[in-house]
This record gives structure tokens, sequence and C-alpha cells, in this order.
């Protein structure tokens, strides 16, 4: 009887361990997930103001481009300061384009960590569950042992009862 409560005392706190630490690795997971969505949101409204950026600039270079063909300036002049802008457009294109680039792969690397940490979620899920089975299992052995010690202890108190009555009668 002592050692099926031992064992059954183990087997509590190993559960009540299990259960904390089930607890704590969602707590981090959830933390992680949240972190990485708040990134990936940051990173969409960045790529947002770039686009909104590029858009200006185009539109800036077009409203140049007609104001320049409305000047009546010399052709030199204006040539030189169409080549300017449009060299400074090429080059604020570029590095546009370039940090486009950069954010839809930072982009994809997120959606890839957030996949994969959807995935692990459902594991530890999973995992939860069995371990759940596991401890209503383990509840129902711990019953019936109960049960099964109570009968015992019935069984010999009986015993010692008859023994005494027996003994009292032959007296």
């Amino acid at each position: 009887i002592e050692e099926s409560t031992r064992e059954k005392n183990e087997m509590e706190a190993k559960l009540e361990k299990t259960l904390q630490d089930i607890e704590a690795l969602k707590a981090v997971r959830g933390k992680d997930i949240e972190l990485l969505e708040s990134e990936l949101e940051k990173t969409y409204a960045s790529k947002l103001e770039t686009d909104q950026q590029l858009k200006d600039t185009k539109r800036q270079l077009q409203m140049s481009l007609r104001s320049l063909d409305e000047m009546a300036l010399d052709g030199s002049k204006m040539r030189s300061d169409l080549e300017s802008i449009m060299k400074d457009f090429q080059v604020q294109k570029f590095n546009l384009s370039k940090e486009i680039t950069t954010l839809k792969m930072m982009n994809e690397e997120q959606k890839d960590v957030v996949r994969e940490l959807t995935l692990e979620n459902k594991r530890y899920d999973t995992i939860c569950e069995e371990l759940r089975r596991n401890v209503r299992v383990a509840d129902e052995r711990l019953r019936n042992e109960r049960n099964r010690s109570g009968e015992a202890l019935q069984q010999k108190q009986n015993e010692e009862k008859d023994t005494a009555e027996k003994e009292a009668l032959l007296l």
C-alpha cells in the first residue's frame, strides 16, 4: 500500500511537472508567433511605404517632364536638367527596387517561420492531448488500485473480527 501510494505521488508529481512544461512551451511559442507576426506587419507596412514613395517619385518625374516641356528654355539646359533628373530617378528606382526585393525575401522568410511555428504548435497540441489521455489512464489505474487495496483491507478486518469472535466463543 505504501509502495502504491509512493508510486501514485511520484506519478502525480511527474504529471504536474509535465503539465507545467507544456504550459511554459505554449507561452513561449505564442510570444514567438506574436513577435514574428508583428515583424511581418512592419515589413509589409514598410513595403507599402516604399511603393508609395516610388509612385510619388514617378509622379514628380512626370510633373518635372511636363514642366520642362512647357518651358521655353535653351535646349541644352533642358536636356542637362532632364538627364540629371533621369539619372537621379534611375538611382532612386534601383535603390527602391533593391529594397523591395529585400523586403519580399524577408517577408517570405518570416512566412516560412510562421508556417514552421504553426506546425510546431500543432505537434505540441497533439503531445498535450496524448499527455491528457495518459493522465486519464493513470487516474483510472490509481482508482482501481485504491479499490483493490480497500477490498483487501476490508477482508483482513473481517477475518480478524471472525477470529476474535471464535476465540470469544471458545473461552
